[in-house]
């Protein structure tokens, strides 16, 4: 019973998580656990359990009495969050260059494919979903479960906020080019390329990420 548990709970999980990174809940959006238990044919409990694991991890907040909602990420919360990617993101892509094989190399040009292809098909949740692997591709390189496990989360929640940088300012087309840059360094093990790269690339999404932002907050602050 506990393991079918765990599993129906491990279900709702990955329902929630995979629709929260193509962007198909916004942030602020209400997520109602008799909806998820519906769709999945499962009691509300699971759904209650996932909801909590995904609290945890900073994606959802859960309002006694009122129910749960994708969590917002203002300026000062996505700055916290991009320079950790940056640091990160620049360590993942140096160690990549030294143990990525063949076949890393092979897998990131086909996510960077994907994310290609999404974009001349304007299919934003496939280019959420190819984005959000071609990072995490990068992390698989490089054994560390610790680095992974932290980037992942950093990475879960920088999808909530990139809802203001992929439709926006050709952030979709550079980010083409970008990853294709980084790509190119790890396959040539040129590590000062990669880790330049990788810099450009957060550096760039933050430009855009507090740009947005701060026309959001300065708006709502006049309503």
């Amino acid at each position: 019973m506990k393991n079918s548990n765990h599993n129906l709970r491990d279900k709702a999980y990955k329902k929630i998580y995979n629709a929260l990174l193509v962007g198909k809940f916004k942030p602020g959006e209400r997520i109602f656990e008799e909806d998820i238990s519906s769709q999945l044919n499962i009691s509300r409990t699971p759904v209650r359990q996932a909801m909590r694991k995904l609290e945890e991890q900073g994606l959802i907040d859960i309002i006694p009495y009122k129910g749960s909602k994708v969590s917002e990420i203002n300026q000062e919360e996505a700055m916290d969050l991009l320079e950790m990617c940056e640091l990160l993101e620049v360590y993942l892509c140096k160690k990549a260059c030294k143990e990525a094989t063949n076949k890393d190399i092979e897998e990131l040009k086909s996510t960077s494919k994907s994310f290609k292809k999404a974009y001349k098909n304007e299919n934003m949740e496939k280019m959420q979903l190819s984005n959000f692997e071609f990072h995490m591709k990068i992390a698989e390189c490089n054994k560390n479960v610790l680095s992974y496990k932290m980037y992942k989360n950093i990475r879960s929640r920088m999808n909530l906020i990139s809802v203001y940088t992929l439709p926006f300012s050709n952030r979709d087309r550079l980010s083409i080019e970008e990853h294709e840059d980084i790509i190119q360094a790890i396959d040539n093990s040129d590590v000062d390329k990669a880790k330049a790269s990788a810099s450009k690339h957060v550096q760039r999404i933050k430009k855009v990420t507090l740009e947005k932002l701060h026309r959001k907050e300065a708006f709502l602050s006049k309503i």
